[in-house]
């Protein structure tokens, strides 16, 4: 294997992962249900879903103050948010959230506190600091519920790190402040939360609600894709105003993430953010590879052409994960409401807004044995038209100077069947739309109208179900010791052909993996 990747969906800290097989529990804990509200809970759920799809023109903006309807999205939908999110925040790096000591942070449309639960989650170097949450919506009873689960979340990880690294006396102490009472808004939150050092503001309003700080880190989670559909205006129109909203918030060098259901819509608002953003200076931080990151010419504003703008029915922007890798009790949940998944599907943005000082670019956490991508991303990496490439399908040509190096990669498709028992990846690159081919092992004996399988390393899911997992232990083993296909998400770093060669069907540039 003669290239190098890192992946875009990893496995949770143990003590996070617990929470997030167990988050009925904690949701039972703040606001419990009896055993008739709970037969009652997998119709609730799928009234729920009409709701937020084929019936969202009839859907009242406040729908969250109604108790069923926050019981119900709390209970699946936020916990599939919650299996989404923290495996996509543990896959990030940490220069992806790097937030200050006594940092501010925004999260509009939070809705029951989604963002900030994953981050405190996925991300444990957050959880010392000192960080100042405020968290924007119309429904005052999500935000308020989310603030108890967030404290109810807080709690349980600290008092599970209390139990493993302190005294027998801290962690009777941690444990009574984790069963301490419901208490107002104040200095009792810090003895509910057993000492969590982050702060909740809750604010009720919109996009654009003032707030009393500049923002280091502003999210908006599954937010602007039922505004881009209700408002009937073309999504580049939302985009903008959208831009100039979220960047009228941000400090110097703040991030901003956005994330969106995996579907054409969401890819093409994303995109048009993306471009509305290069427009203010922004620099993308995931999940465009090198050479995608900044605008073509600051000047213009335009951003760097994107082969996945889910534009014409093309391709779209979006990365997914087995179902199998979401907690046990969640499926079973899932299957009682009849609405059964497969996989999990999502698009996002993450950006940095311009600042003074410099600041190194975000690059995601690298599979153990991996190493080597770390010289190869020192390089500087041209940008790349399209037009440099000979787009003659099938044609064969001297690579040309600019396409000497290596290649960042970013997989957005499930595997193809290629002639001769190889593998198709569809990804985005500096090269335009790019197809990774990964030719069998020469070992092999495998019919060459099949797929070559990833290589399974046996491993305990980690849902809990004590299955043996598939996608879900493709994070977890070192690329070394157990080679690996690649997976949606995954950023490949590969050597740049001797022969540029396009492909017959989709135009695409072949990259070979191996």
């Amino acid at each position: 294997m003669n290239h190098t990747f890192s992946h875009l969906f990893e496995n949770l800290p143990p003590d996070a992962q617990k929470i997030v097989n167990d988050f009925d529990d904690v949701v039972q804990s703040v606001r419990p249900l009896s055993s008739k509200q709970f037969l009652h809970l997998p119709e609730d759920i799928r009234g729920l879903s009409h709701r937020l799809t084929d019936e969202r023109s009839r859907r009242r903006v406040g729908y969250l103050n109604e108790t069923a309807a926050l019981t119900a999205y709390v209970r699946y939908f936020q916990w599939w948010n919650l299996v989404r999110l923290t495996r996509l925040f543990a896959g990030l790096g940490e220069e992806c959230f790097s937030v200050p000591d006594d940092g501010v942070c925004l999260d509009v449309g939070s809705g029951p506190l989604t963002v900030p639960i994953a981050l405190w989650l996925a991300r444990p170097e957050l959880r010392a600091k000192k960080l100042t949450w405020y968290c924007l919506d119309y429904s005052q009873n999500a935000l308020a519920f989310g603030e108890d689960m967030f404290l109810a979340v807080a709690a349980r990880t600290i008092a599970a790190a209390a139990a493993r690294t302190g005294t027998a006396a801290e962690v009777r102490t941690v444990a009574a402040r984790t069963s301490a009472s419901s208490e107002p808004c104040g200095e009792a939150d810090a003895e509910r939360s057993g000492g969590c050092p982050w702060k909740i503001v809750r604010v009720k309003g919109e996009l654009g609600t003032q707030i009393r700080r500049r923002a280091d880190f502003i999210s908006c989670a599954n937010m602007f894709n039922e505004a881009v559909q209700l408002s009937g205006k073309p999504p580049e129109f939302t985009a903008k105003k959208a831009a100039a909203e979220l960047s009228g918030y941000a400090a110097a060098g703040a991030r901003i993430f956005v994330v969106e259901p995996g579907i054409p819509p969401a890819a093409r608002f994303l995109f048009a953010l993306r471009d509305a953003l290069f427009r203010k200076n922004c620099t993308v931080l995931a999940p465009c590879p090198r050479g995608m990151q900044r605008a073509v010419s600051p000047e213009a504003g335009t951003g760097s052409s994107c082969p996945m703008d889910a534009r014409r029915g093309g391709k779209w922007c979006h990365f997914v994960f087995a179902a199998e890798c979401a907690p046990a009790k969640l499926l079973k949940l899932s299957a009682a409401a009849r609405l059964p998944k497969e996989r999990a599907a999502l698009s996002f943005l993450l950006v940095q807004t311009e600042s003074a000082g410099s600041r190194q670019p975000c690059v995601q956490t690298e599979s153990a044995g991996s190493s080597a991508a770390a010289g190869r991303s020192a390089k500087t990496c041209s940008a790349v038209t399209r037009s440099s490439v000979n787009r003659s399908a099938g044609t064969r040509s001297a690579a040309p100077a600019a396409l000497s190096g290596s290649v960042e990669l970013r997989v957005a498709s499930d595997p193809i069947r290629l002639p001769g028992g190889r593998t198709g990846y569809y990804a985005c690159s500096r090269l335009g739309l790019t197809l990774a081919v990964e030719r069998p092992a020469p070992s092999q004996s495998q019919p060459s109208d099949t797929v070559r399988p990833r290589a399974i390393c046996p491993a305990v899911a980690p849902n809990g179900s004590g299955r043996a997992a598939t996608e879900c232990a493709a994070v977890t083993r070192p690329a070394a010791a157990c080679p690996v296909s690649p997976v949606s998400g995954d950023l490949i770093d590969a050597p740049l052909p001797k022969y540029v060669k396009t492909d017959a069907k989709s135009g695409a540039v072949v990259v070979d993996l191996a």
